[in-house]
């Protein structure tokens, strides 16, 4: 769980608590107030549950570099001994 999801679901509890004592004390302004953090910290928890699906995915990747379809080949150039080494093999007229 991001830290993100945990703000976010405390602010949304503050908004609500906000818009349940702005109901009942008549406060509209406090109402507005809750309705408002409600709302951040919805999309904050909603930041936090992507942020942590990134970071898994990336933990996927990281750990098997294979897992979403990569393969490097192992490339060596040749160098000059294995060339001299080929042509004693081809055959000499």
């Amino acid at each position: 769980m991001h830290k993100d999801e945990v703000k976010g679901s405390a602010k949304k509890l503050r908004g609500e608590v906000k818009d349940k004592i702005g109901k009942a004390t008549g406060d509209d302004k406090l109402r507005a107030d809750g309705a408002a953090d409600k709302a951040e910290g919805s999309l904050q928890k909603g930041v936090g549950k992507a942020k942590d699906k990134i970071r898994d995915a990336l933990k996927e990747i990281t750990v098997s570099g294979s897992s979403i379809g990569f393969w490097r080949p192992q490339y060596r150039p040749p160098d000059s001994m294995d060339l001299a080494g080929a042509l004693e093999y081809v055959e000499k007229p």
